[in-house]
């Protein structure tokens, strides 16, 4: 039998095992925390959506065929049906899928049961201190206390998001030693922070819109990304899905050293031809009111008040806004923009945006193209999903094909 290590007991790592554990290897995980996944149980608020079913451009990386190649091996239904076949029943919701207890629990001791029926060892408190590849073609991996032998080495670490669960940068380092290249490690999945004053007045607020990320470079403006949701306002910045999602964009122009701004649209379904037909109408109907309470009529009233500006503006009668002026008034509501100084650091980000580079492994059995017999899986690889389940669907696929692509 072959003797396979599994360093990292995460999504990905479980998965690895469970895969060469049924082909018959001997099979050992090694994890520095003191149980396995952790981070399934955080996922989803503890409900756990393990995936999506809709799978377009919804991961990134410098490699979008590495990508479709994992998914075409080991996709949405076949996560599922495997988890079916674990005694584990899924539903989804608007796409997105969870086991049908909505608990976190569920899918972690599927898992455990698993490794439990085909005698995986598990090995926890354990810290790699190294992995080195004997003249044999075997492996030796040290740890704190001890050397395993290993044939066959899966590197399933995860990434740096979320230290407060055990994640750091080891596998990154480890694999770095081993001859890999590390794209820059950065926060994804995360909060944007600004120093614009509109976040101090309006932290707790909650409005439906988009943001749209863009540098200036030179007088061209370059859009980042895109996205649509309810925005969240915080006394640091921006938060809330669409901001998350756009985040990991915001972190390489930021780290290449670049001027990050977000545009902010509160009304991005309204056109401005149907914006001035409801301005003239409370015109006509109400002359005297206020642009203050006119915006609160649009928009949260906190956020309303934050965007006027001169504070005179306020208080000043609708009646006396031209045409010209409505049309600044609308851009104002859509187009209202923010400096984007930082993202959060890892200890908020849900993902890593950065790893192992695509061209060094193998899209077909995950193993080094550097190292024979090093094998990767889950976030140590240079992609990152959206939110919506993207990234365990990514960890589970890729722990698949190097659980099997090992033996």
């Amino acid at each position: 039998m072959a003797n396979v290590i599994i360093v990292g007991g995460g999504a990905a790592g479980q998965m690895a095992a469970i895969c060469a554990a049924k082909k018959g290897a001997n099979v050992t995980i090694l994890e520095h925390n003191d149980r396995l996944g952790r981070k399934i149980l955080s996922t989803g608020n503890g409900h756990c959506n393990f995936t999506n079913l809709y799978q377009e451009n919804t991961y990134r990386s410098k490699d979008n065929a590495f990508v479709s190649q994992v998914l075409d091996c080991f996709g949405v239904e076949a996560l599922r049906e495997f988890f079916e076949r674990l005694g584990v029943m899924s539903m989804d919701k608007n796409g997105y899928v969870y086991p049908i207890t909505e608990e976190a629990t569920t899918i972690a001791d599927s898992l455990r049961f698993e490794l439990e029926k085909y005698k995986v060892k598990i090995k926890t408190n354990e810290h790699i201190t190294a992995i080195t590849p004997t003249a044999n073609g075997t492996f030796d991996v040290s740890t704190d206390t001890y050397t395993y032998k290993g044939d066959r080495v899966i590197l399933a670490t995860g990434g740096k998001a979320a230290p407060q669960l055990g994640a750091n940068e080891s596998g990154y380092q480890m694999a770095q030693k081993l001859g890999h290249t590390i794209t820059p490690l950065l926060p994804a999945l995360c909060g944007l922070k600004s120093n614009a004053n509109l976040f101090q007045s309006c932290a707790g607020v909650r409005q439906k819109g988009a943001i749209t990320l863009y540098t200036t470079d030179q007088n061209t403006d370059t859009i980042l990304d895109r996205e649509e949701g309810e925005l969240q306002f915080t006394s640091y910045g921006i938060s809330g899905i669409p901001t998350f999602q756009c985040s990991r964009f915001a972190a390489n122009a930021l780290y290449e050293g670049k001027e990050v701004i977000a545009k902010l649209n509160f009304l991005p379904h309204l056109s401005f031809e149907n914006f001035l037909v409801f301005f003239r109408n409370q015109q006509t109907a109400y002359p005297t009111r206020t642009l203050q309470t006119f915006f609160s009529g649009l928009i949260n009233k906190k956020l309303a008040k934050a965007i006027i500006s001169p504070k005179e503006m306020r208080s000043q009668a609708l009646q006396e806004f031209n045409d010209k002026q409505a049309d600044r008034l609308y851009k104002l509501l859509t187009e209202y923009e923010v400096l984007i100084t930082r993202t959060c650091d890892f200890d908020s980000a849900q993902v890593t945006c950065g790893g192992v580079t695509l061209s060094e492994v193998s899209s077909t059995t995950m193993e080094s193209r550097i190292v024979p017999g090093l094998y990767f899986c889950g976030e140590i690889l240079d992609v990152d999903g959206t939110c919506g389940g993207y990234n365990l669907q990514f960890a589970f696929s890729t722990g698949f094909i190097a659980g099997n692509a090992c033996v």
